[in-house]
């Protein structure tokens, strides 16, 4: 009995310390990066220094600002009334094209594809955006992705509003490239409707012709049955030549209607007017762009720090005497060797891997 309450706390005062050759107290690694605090703060002050000192040497960049509404169309504006006569309702209400669609449209190929072949007047696109390359399909493929990375576009989904931003090194470039992507869009829009509307015409144009011989033919024969009746003497007749009428007024409106879609198709056909209500013009910037200098020095600083503590703790493992390191810290000088003997000789990897 004696001997156990003697052994109890001896065995209890070398709990604490069973496995302190393999872990790192909180305490240890703290003392580890204030030793190596130079490495810390050069890490940070370099890393703050490089990327700040690029964002002062890079180009400066000029934003053109521009916003536009897409204006509706009356949706079945011109077949409205021939839907009706077969009982089919069409909403007059202002049917917009959605606000997203424009949005992809201002970034699709066909619209980036016509502005670098086109080229804004007096100016390359390519040598606008430094494109080196010699080979034209390659150099006309990397104008377009630059072209639209160049490019933003936002929606409000509230008011339908799309707003397109254009950065380039050149303001008046800038202000440019947004007038020609505006009058790109009308353009584009334009022949779009202009197609509608030829092929509303040429349907209106041959129903027409349909609904005229139909109306001859009711009108045919109600003037025989008048003809052949000029006096109505029974029930029957009069119901006859209620009919006959009944079909001659319908078939008189359908035509009328058919007549008036086809002459506002016809209009609709050649119209060119724009189709996009322009809110906020491209003018040139008067001042570049941010360059954001706050913001990525104390992102830079961060990781700097980061970084330090990494170093901190590789040379630590690396240049701590063989009798102060623990066996995690041998260890790790170890395999930092051997990974560096690998480096150097890759191909012992591929044996080992092999093996």
């Amino acid at each position: 009995m004696t001997d156990r309450n003697v052994s109890s706390p001896s065995s209890d005062t070398e709990l604490p310390t069973n496995d302190g050759d393999n872990e790192v107290s909180l305490i240890s690694l703290l003392t580890l990066l204030l030793r190596r605090r130079a490495t810390i703060v050069w890490s940070s002050i370099l890393c703050a220094a490089l990327f700040t000192g690029y964002s002062l040497i890079g180009d400066r960049t000029w934003t053109t600002a521009t916003s536009f509404f897409p204006q509706g169309k009356k949706a079945g504006g011109n077949l409205s009334a021939l839907a009706a006569q077969f009982g089919v309702g069409v909403s007059g209400s202002d049917a917009n094209e959605s606000p997203n669609f424009y949005a992809d449209l201002v970034k699709s190929r066909a619209i980036l594809t016509t502005v670098v072949d086109s080229s804004v007047p007096r100016v390359d696109i390519a040598d606008a955006f430094k494109i080196k390359l010699t080979d034209p399909t390659l150099r006309r493929d990397m104008a377009i992705k630059s072209l639209n990375n160049a490019i933003t576009v936002s929606t409000n989904a509230k008011t339908g509003v799309v707003t397109m931003r254009v950065s380039t090194r050149s303001a008046p470039l800038s202000a440019n490239i947004s007038t020609q992507l505006l009058d790109l869009l009308n353009r584009f829009n334009q022949n779009t409707r202009r197609g509608q509307a030829s092929a509303e015409r040429e349907f209106t144009e041959g129903r027409l012709a349909v609904v005229k011989k139909e109306l001859r033919a009711a009108e045919d024969e109600r003037s025989r049955f008048l003809q052949n009746n000029k006096v109505i003497t029974s029930a029957q007749l009069q119901v006859e030549q209620e009919r006959l009428d009944s079909e001659v007024r319908l078939q008189r409106e359908l035509y009328t209607n058919l007549a008036k879609s086809f002459e506002q198709a016809k209009i609709d056909e050649v119209r060119d007017t724009p189709v996009i209500t322009v809110v906020e013009r491209p003018e040139i910037s008067a001042r570049p762009d941010t360059r954001g200098i706050a913001t990525k020095g104390v992102v830079s600083l961060i990781a700097g720090f980061v970084l330090g503590i990494i170093l901190a703790l590789v040379f630590e493992g690396f240049t701590s005497e063989p009798g102060s390191r623990s066996a995690a810290q041998v260890e790790f000088s170890r395999l930092g060797r051997a990974t560096l003997r690998d480096f150097r000789r890759p191909w012992r990897l591929l044996r080992s891997v092999k093996a």
